[in-house]
């Protein structure tokens, strides 16, 4: 819940400078949403596009591994 400020105490120029303050943080925030929605639509991090570890990235499914195991021709992984 939010709780909002006493404004019966303050004047016009008190009123005056609270909605100013209020209007620049809203500004900052709109800006600062503006730059986390473009980020969104950049392209996912891999290994190869940042400092993420190779051991993090995305693993090729059963099938493509033992696939790319016969063709190097390693020894077909038991499980």
């Amino acid at each position: 819940m939010i709780l909002l400020p006493d404004l019966s105490g303050l004047d016009e120029a008190a009123k005056d400078a609270l909605i100013r303050a209020q209007a620049l943080q809203i500004a900052s925030l709109v800006e600062r949403i503006s730059e986390l929605e473009a980020r969104l639509g950049g392209p996912p991090k891999t290994p190869d596009n940042s400092s993420i570890p190779p051991s993090k990235g995305q693993k090729p499914n059963r099938a493509e591994r033992r696939a790319v195991a016969r063709r190097k021709g390693a020894r077909a992984a038991r499980g």
